[in-house]
């Protein structure tokens, strides 16, 4: 995956753990 999508994925990780 390119940087920038990683990047948006490990932002959106945390929250998505968080919610379950």
């Amino acid at each position: 995956a390119a940087s920038s999508e990683d990047k948006n994925l490990m932002a959106r990780v945390p929250q998505l753990n968080k919610e379950s």
